[in-house]
Order: C-alpha cells, then structure tokens, then sequence
C-alpha cells in the first residue's frame, strides 16, 4: 500500500509531467501507480485507491502555486 506522502509526491510528479507534457514520464507513474492500487481518472481529475482512499488529481490540487 502506498503511504499518502507517497501519493501525493507521486501525483504531484505525474501533473508536473503532463504540464511540460512529457507524456512518458505521465504513463510511467500512472503505471506504477496503478501497481501500487491506485486508478487515476484523467477525466474526473481524481483518483481512487483499493483501499478505498480518493481523492482529487488536478493540478492545481497537488502544484505549489
């Protein structure tokens, strides 16, 4: 299981990566997201966790102003 610190690094990894649009990095932490049981739904912006944890996944949510 992943820790919420974790995620939210994460998360915060993946937006940054669709910002400058380096679409690889995205996938890459999708997918090790989604080993960890995490689904991130780009068209929600949200995500939910196997554990039963959700939350939101845009970025304005997970970059520093």
């Amino acid at each position: 299981m992943v820790s919420n610190d974790e995620l939210v690094e994460m998360l915060r990894d993946r937006a940054q990566a669709k910002v400058t649009r380096d679409y690889a990095k995205s996938d890459e932490i999708r997918t090790k997201l989604e080993a960890m049981g995490v689904k991130v739904h780009d068209a929600t912006k949200s995500w939910s966790a196997s554990d039963g944890r959700t939350g939101t996944a845009s970025v304005s949510t997970v970059l520093p102003p």
